[in-house]
């Protein structure tokens, strides 16, 4: 751990005291939910500490936290100063300086701290669903006058507009306690089976089921609360190849001004007496207001700019998606599906590119390519990419809608393997495999549980050379190849380990491998 996450680690001790004392249910969330499962502390390159609480566990959380906050701590939030700017709570290190360069205004929580969301219970009706996402979204608009968080905004503009006004005429304190209300006073029962949660420019909806009764989760010398479905909750929040680390330039940190020696106060107080804060405020005001005006145009050029790229990717790519190339024919007809996902990786990329999936934006591709691509990219174990690709594509035939049927039951004996539930994923693996023998998840699952089960290491290993002849670059063939020699007392166990190691980006393997003596 570096200094920055030493500081963080003594945050999330002091909080997770003050919680047990009163008996105050949390969770990790986001990035930290993510490392505690992925490498049993911090996410490396991570920079901050996320955790979400329920609305009746934060109120529960304001009414103690006066008496229970240690020298130099603060709680920051609408609830205990309504000057302040954000939905997040946070509590703070006033001992430290960690400021964001938008957040100069408020003033507040510009130390160390560890970030805290609510999760709001909100109706099961998807329409009033919908509007409770508009009013969360005017309401953060509101309570953040000096920049635009979230471009979703302007869908709602004229209502916005109409609450703007109305803080001319009442007070920001009595339009937002307006919206609270609307917002923020729903029981959480039976009849609100959803959480929103509110994430800077996201508004997310997670099923209430997912969290339940925590379970402990170690991170780093401890253990917090996770959610009890953890492993779901992560593929849903990052997608099936959450435990995928990512590349060094798509690590996410935050652009902040830090010093872990210097007390935020003080720095406050060596800056401010040079700024005009009520001329300041005017002006971002002002310029937020000229930025919403020019939203809706910028939409509009934005989808213009994306359709011509859109065209000319799919004159780009008249040689792969008019009908099946004998070349695709063959590649399909060896089996030899990482090849045939190669060959359909441009497609692939474009049709997946994240601006036309929004756009809903479909290459006019022969079902038959769609099926193809699709189908290599399941077969590789990419089953997540797969399904994409055959939402985006907007096609159906028979032959997809069994594929689609194949990612559910592929996507479930993986999280049933996860959870330990092997009994269920065995039935979903056995299902397929004479189908799909070469299908990489079912394979996968069929050799690990052998291994479980005591099954003959050496038919094992055969079993395992066979896939790799298919998927030489499988990183979890090799640790599998590893685990079977080791079991036959084979040195080579070490070389399948390194190889292993050296390729692969998969945190869960990573913390399986043998420590490299």
């Amino acid at each position: 751990m570096i200094e920055m996450q030493e500081g963080l680690l003594t945050l999330l001790k002091e909080f997770d005291g003050i919680c047990k004392k009163h008996g105050i249910t949390y969770y990790l969330e986001g990035g930290s939910l993510l490392g505690a499962v992925r490498h049993k502390g911090f996410l490396p390159w991570d920079d901050d500490v996320d955790l979400s609480i329920t609305r009746d566990n934060f109120q529960k959380l304001l009414s103690v936290i006066d008496q229970e906050l240690p020298a130099n701590r603060e709680l920051y939030c609408y609830e205990r100063f309504p000057g302040y700017l954000r939905d997040t709570v946070k509590y703070t290190n006033l001992d430290t300086t960690v400021l964001f360069p938008n957040h100069i205004l408020d003033g507040n929580a510009a130390g160390q701290h560890i970030d805290l969301f609510i999760l709001d219970p909100v109706p099961s009706d998807p329409q009033a669903q919908a509007e409770y996402k508009k009013y969360a979204t005017i309401y953060s608009e509101l309570l953040t006058p000096v920049y635009v968080l979230c471009d979703d905004i302007v869908e709602y503009l004229d209502e916005y507009k109409a609450y703007r006004e109305m803080i001319e005429q009442k007070g920001k304190r009595y339009v937002l306690d307006l919206l609270r209300q609307k917002l923020f006073t729903y029981e959480d029962s039976d009849a609100c089976d959803t959480y929103l949660l509110r994430w800077g420019n996201r508004h997310i909806f997670y099923p209430k089921e997912l969290f339940g009764t925590p379970v402990p989760m170690q991170f780093e010398d401890g253990y917090y609360p996770a959610p009890s479905q953890y492993y779901r909750f992560l593929r849903r929040q990052f997608g099936d190849s959450w435990m995928i680390i990512p590349i060094q330039e798509h690590q996410e940190d935050h652009t902040t001004f830090d010093n872990y020696n210097l007390p935020c106060k003080t720095f406050i107080a060596d800056y401010a007496p040079f700024i005009d804060y009520e001329d300041f405020e005017r002006a971002y005001v002002a310029r937020k207001a000229d930025r919403l005006r020019l939203l809706k145009e910028e939409k509009k050029i934005r989808k213009e700019q994306l359709r011509s790229h859109f065209a000319i990717r799919a004159m780009e790519l008249q040689h792969l998606i008019p009908s099946l190339t004998e070349q695709a024919a063959a590649l399909l007809e060896k089996q030899d599906y990482p090849a045939l996902a190669d060959y359909f990786s441009l497609y692939q990329a474009a049709q997946l590119y994240k601006p036309f999936v929004e756009e809903g934006l479909a290459f006019a591709a022969d079902p038959q390519v769609v099926y193809t691509c699709a189908l290599a990219l399941t077969m590789c174990g990419e089953f997540g990419q797969g399904e994409k690709l055959i939402r985006a594509s907007k096609v159906q035939t028979p032959q997809i809608e069994e594929l689609l049927e194949l990612i559910a039951d592929v996507r479930a004996c993986v999280l049933a393997s996860e959870e330990e539930r092997f009994a269920d994923a065995k039935k979903l693996a056995q299902k397929w495999q004479t189908q799909y023998p070469l299908q990489l998840d079912l394979a996968v699952f069929g050799i690990s549980q052998g291994i479980r089960e005591g099954q003959d290491a050496k038919a094992l290993q055969a079993r395992t050379e066979e896939l790799l002849a298919v998927y030489p670059d499988s990183d979890r063939l090799m640790l599998l190849m590893g685990q079977l020699l080791e079991k036959q007392e084979n040195p080579e166990a070490k070389t399948w380990y390194d190889r292993c190691r050296a390729i692969t980006r998969n945190g869960m393997l990573l913390m399986q491998l043998p420590k490299n003596d």
